[in-house]
Parts: C-alpha cells; sequence; structure tokens
C-alpha cells in the first residue's frame, strides 16, 4: 500500500525531469524542427520521390511547428497542412504518426516517421518499415532556410487539417 502512495511522485518526478528534452538523455530536442526548411540542392542522394521545384527558401518552403507541451508536429507547405503526434523521442530523432495517416506497414498498422537530425540546421525522414540494409532507407536532405524565424509553441489540434482540393 505505502508503494502504490509513492507512485504519483515518481511519476511527477519523471514528467518533470523529461519535460526539459535537451538535457542529458537528449542531446537535441525535438524543437529544434521548428522553422523553416527546404531540399538541400547538395546532397545528391536520390530517394526516388520527385518533390516540387519550388521547395526553395526563396519561392515555397515547408514552415515546421512542433509544440512540446502537447507532443504535437504540424508541417506546412503552400495550401497543404500534415498533423502529427510525436510518439517517441531518441538520441537524434523524434518519430511521429501522421494523424489520419493511410499508408500501412506489413502488419497493417499506420506507417511512423522519424525526423532525424544530420547536422547543424539539416534532417531527414525515415519510415519505421524502411530496411536498415535498404540503400533508399532516407529522404533527401532537408536544410533550414538561414532568414527563418522560429515556429514553436503553438497549439496544434488534431482537427487542424488543410488539404490542398
Amino acid at each position: 500500500m505505502k508503494l502504490l502512495s509513492i507512485i504519483p511522485l515518481l511519476i511527477a518526478g519523471f514528467i518533470a525531469e523529461h519535460t526539459n528534452f535537451q538535457n542529458e538523455m537528449y542531446p537535441f530536442s525535438p524543437a529544434e524542427a521548428a522553422g523553416v526548411w527546404e531540399l538541400d540542392l547538395t546532397d545528391d542522394y536520390d530517394d526516388g520521390f520527385t518533390l516540387p521545384d519550388d521547395f526553395r527558401c526563396a519561392l515555397n518552403p515547408i514552415t515546421v511547428t512542433v509544440d512540446l507541451e502537447n507532443m504535437r508536429y504540424a508541417s506546412e507547405y503552400g495550401t497543404y497542412r500534415h498533423t502529427a503526434d510525436i510518439i517517441r523521442i531518441e538520441t537524434d530523432r523524434f518519430w511521429i504518426r501522421y494523424d489520419n495517416e493511410t499508408r500501412t506497414d506489413v502488419y497493417g498498422k499506420p506507417v511512423t516517421w522519424a525526423w532525424v537530425k544530420a547536422g547543424k540546421g539539416k534532417f531527414y525522414w525515415v519510415r519505421n518499415d524502411w530496411a536498415e540494409s535498404d540503400g533508399n532507407r532516407r529522404t533527401q536532405m532537408r536544410r533550414r532556410c538561414e532568414d527563418a524565424r522560429i515556429v514553436s509553441h503553438k497549439f496544434i489540434s488534431k482537427t487542424d487539417v488543410r488539404v490542398n482540393s
């Protein structure tokens, strides 16, 4: 019975210790994803996807918002807006599951995506069902726009989804 009375204190301590994601356990924070991004044209990696030519800082970049309090992620590109739950944080990446995801893995479960830090101001995506041995394991590199504003701490609702029609 005494053990049951300290469980809420242990949980509160864990939450207090881990709400600051940028600590010894997590050398980066998902908040680093917040901002404005473009394709890194110096990355000659071919992920097999054709992305729009205007996916550039000066033309039509992607804007990312991160809400750590509610563990939400959102990205906006033109008239498209994608939102997701942040479901796991690791030392150099965080995993998301997009709202209304229709793609599934071999087990029939919605795929998840890892935002992977690849150096200062760079990242790429990896999907959970892409094999480690696959040469096309990641997407093309993205880089932060130099004069980008940081967009974060905005509540991202699960119903806040716009799709180009």
